[in-house]
């Protein structure tokens, strides 16, 4: 089951031009194991034993509840996320200047060799490969939800600045053969160049722009590695200073939330989302969602999608509660019993306000 996202999403997987068979992008995708399922929703690429490479918008959403990496089949516990200290978007509606994070597994991967990361700022006009264990389908087409394997295409990258490496997809005579770019399901895979043939990671998944994901025309934006690569070097050499752990979620008595800001904050969502009552939840939203996010879609209209979750899982119990630096989520039980994870996305002002919702399966 696919998660619930209230907020405009930018993950993205791949697409590949309509006039290839889909089932190539699988026969590409097989030569890249280093490619990493992270959670239910974002890729990522294993650079060290113990290190994957990922979107700094992916790591930030791992669930306490589901803190895993799965890589060639075998899962990983995260012990340690380390975002990039420019990783902090000053537009929550925009992606970050440099959109990466590190996770430190708790145990070496063993059967997959990593995929060292590129150090060289030649990029531009280089053929590349795009992989990812997202959403995948023919342009031009709805997506289809993944299945969970890797898959690849190929594209030029067209446009490079200090921070981001850019491709478009073309439907002109300039395509590769299996050209492709992004599409919605998941952020954080690899963009991989190859120098005298060996593969290196030159760019992490982060966004689209210009038009809907994974249309022609419509142009992907990777992360550029080259540039922090210092930084992935420090962070591997001396991580503690630059990581936080997983939060540890707090056990809930009777639903009860702490006292706190954002205990407050989720106590008023879970009585408003219980209500059933599309003007409480609209009162809520009102007092507590970003005014962005507002503008975006009105409360209202906000309050409407609330409810269509509400009738996913009904009445609410709130089980579990964690926090991290720019969210917080719940473990809750839905009236038939089923557990899912409410995911708030917060950014602190001069109070705490909210930018988006997402629902989503416990596993």
């Amino acid at each position: 089951m696919a998660s619930v996202c209230l907020p405009d999403s930018v993950a993205h997987a791949v697409v590949v031009r309509h006039d290839r068979d889909i089932a190539q992008t699988v026969t590409l995708g097989q030569k890249y194991p280093s490619v990493a399922l992270i959670g239910r929703d974002g890729s990522g690429v294993l650079i060290e034993p113990r290190w994957v490479l990922t979107a700094a918008h992916v790591a930030s959403s791992l669930s306490p509840f589901a803190s895993f990496v799965d890589i060639n089949g075998e899962r990983y516990q995260v012990d340690l996320v380390c975002p990039n200290p420019r990783s902090q978007s000053p537009n929550p509606m925009h992606p970050p200047e440099v959109d990466l994070a590190l996770l430190r597994l708790a145990r070496e991967v063993v059967g997959v060799t990593p995929t060292s990361i590129n150090r060289e700022v030649n990029e531009g006009s280089q053929q590349i490969v795009i992989a990812g264990r997202g959403d995948f389908g023919p342009a031009g087409e709805p997506p289809r939800r993944s299945d969970g394997k890797t898959r690849a295409v190929t594209n030029t990258i067209d446009s490079v600045d200090a921070d981001t490496l850019s491709v478009r997809l073309d439907q002109s005579g300039d395509q590769t053969d299996l050209e492709g770019v992004g599409a919605p399901g998941d952020s954080g895979g690899p963009m991989f160049v190859t120098v005298d043939g060996r593969d290196f990671v030159a760019g992490i998944s982060s966004a689209s722009a210009g038009g809907p994901p994974g249309a022609y025309g419509t142009r992907d934006i990777y992360a550029r590695v080259s540039t922090a690569s210092d930084w992935i070097d420090e962070v591997i050499a001396n991580p503690e200073p630059f990581g936080h752990p997983i939060a540890e979620p707090i056990e809930l008595v009777d639903g009860e939330f702490p006292e706190s800001e954002p205990g407050v904050m989720l106590r008023k969502f879970f009585d408003a989302f219980n209500s059933g009552d599309a003007e409480a939840i609209a009162r809520y939203g009102s007092q507590y969602r970003l005014p962005g996010a507002r503008q975006d879609r009105p409360d209202e209209e906000w309050a409407k999608v609330v409810l269509r979750q509400r009738r996913l899982t009904g009445s609410a119990t709130a089980l579990k509660y964690a926090r991290s630096p720019t969210n917080a989520q719940v473990l809750i039980r839905a009236d038939d019993g089923r557990e899912f994870i409410f995911e708030f996305f917060l950014q602190q002002r001069d109070r705490l306000l909210l930018d988006g919702v997402a629902l989503r399966p416990i596993d």
